[in-house]
């Protein structure tokens, strides 16, 4: 008998955190409030009301208390829900700084957690 063992496939570990974000897509364009239900220096995982799907650019608005995060990215999944899977792609020096810092306090207050797949 053959046992699966799940390898975590991210470069970064996701914490859990909850906040909000505005994204925004390049098609339409398309506007909407995000949930974030996770977040690593590489990702998050979200729930949105706009239809997404893998491969899609967007533009993921931040809030932190250090100023907004602005990161562009790529859709790596979609799940049923509204859930996204989110890869950052590209971010200003400025915007890398505060996501390292907001990452920077979740790893003193959380644990990291196990988000979406990829």
């Amino acid at each position: 008998m053959k046992t699966l063992i799940y390898q975590e496939r991210r470069k970064t570990p996701r914490f859990a955190y909850t906040g909000l974000a505005v994204l925004k897509t390049p098609e339409g364009p398309s506007v909407a409030e995000a949930q974030i239900m996770d977040l690593s220096l590489e990702g998050a995982s979200v729930n949105v009301p706009l239809p997404l799907f893998p491969d899609q650019d967007f533009l993921l608005v931040i809030n932190s208390d250090e100023g907004d995060i602005v990161v562009r990215g790529i859709v790596r999944y979609v799940r049923p829900g509204g859930v996204a899977g989110l890869n950052f792609t590209r971010l200003s020096e400025k915007a890398a700084t505060r996501l390292e810092h907001l990452i920077q306090t979740l790893t003193e207050t959380t644990m990291p957690g196990v988000g979406g797949p990829g």
